[in-house]
């Protein structure tokens, strides 16, 4: 879910409605570990692709790591 919230419009390059976030992007996932779970970490694969007027970078991979310790 974005918390950043995008402007949507539509592309007459891809042909279809795209959301553009300006300098930052948040995203949030909900999660759920069972009782008594001790501290994780989550590992992932974000794809990003960076657009100006009229031009695109292809899409990049980001891996990221986050530890979460359960309250």
């Amino acid at each position: 879910t974005a918390r950043s919230e995008p402007e949507v419009h539509f592309d007459d390059e891809f042909k279809m409605n795209v959301e553009v976030h300006r300098a930052q992007a948040v995203w949030t996932a909900p999660l759920k570990l069972p009782p008594g779970a001790g501290p994780i970490e989550v590992v992932g694969t974000v794809t990003a692709q960076a657009c100006k007027l009229g031009a695109c970078l292809p899409p990049a991979k980001h891996k990221f790591a986050v530890k979460i310790t359960p309250e």
